[in-house]
């Protein structure tokens, strides 16, 4: 019970990034929107930055969600693996809560 526990604090902590992720994205765009009101001359070549600032700060939110599935599910493939008392306890969770 503790481990399983333990598993889901870790996975929640690691979507943590997923709020600076959304943070980037903010202020990517946001600096772009005030750029683009001083000199709006420079807003295609200030746009191709923002996508490429925006396509960055997604890949590290991709990273940090994939982090937390790992955590999930690898670590129920190794329960399943390493102790057969505890195989009914994982075969009988919900995982479509999660």
């Amino acid at each position: 019970m503790i481990v399983t526990a333990a598993k889901l604090i870790g996975a929640g902590v690691a979507t943590v990034g997923l709020t600076g992720a959304g943070i980037g994205i903010g202020t990517v765009f946001g600096a772009f929107i005030v750029g683009m009101s001083r000199n709006p001359s420079i807003e295609q070549k200030m746009f191709k930055f923002c996508l490429m600032g925006f396509a960055l700060t997604e890949a590290m939110a991709l990273f940090v969600l994939m982090m937390a599935f790992l955590i999930l599910f690898t670590f129920l493939l190794l329960l399943k693996q390493s102790n057969a008392a505890l195989v009914e306890m994982v075969d009988t969770m919900d995982l479509g809560s999660i």
